[in-house]
């Protein structure tokens, strides 16, 4: 039940700056949470995924301050589907 949650968190951080990317006013607020929730992450599990997730949450900020980055979305993007991917199948074996 755990990893349906924390699934839903990623998709929710990833739709929110999928939105911040693509010219969509995003309140501050989200991206923000949205950010801090990725960076969290590795404190808490301590596992390599959570660390790409710390440096995923970086990005969030960092496009919040200075705007989006396209080529770093793209990074971001392929390792939210990949996470998905693996999650999704994981889940149902």
């Amino acid at each position: 039940m755990i990893v349906f949650v924390l699934m839903l968190l990623d998709l929710v951080s990833f739709v929110i700056i999928s939105l911040a990317q693509f010219g969509s006013h995003t309140p501050f607020q989200l991206i923000l949470m949205a950010g801090v929730y990725l960076l969290s992450k590795p404190f808490i599990f301590k596992d390599f995924m959570s660390w790409i997730d710390f440096g995923v949450g970086i990005y969030f900020i960092l496009s919040l301050i200075f705007g989006g980055i396209n080529l770093i979305y793209w990074i971001v993007f392929g390792w939210f589907v990949y996470k998905l991917i693996i999650t999704v199948v994981y889940s149902f074996l």
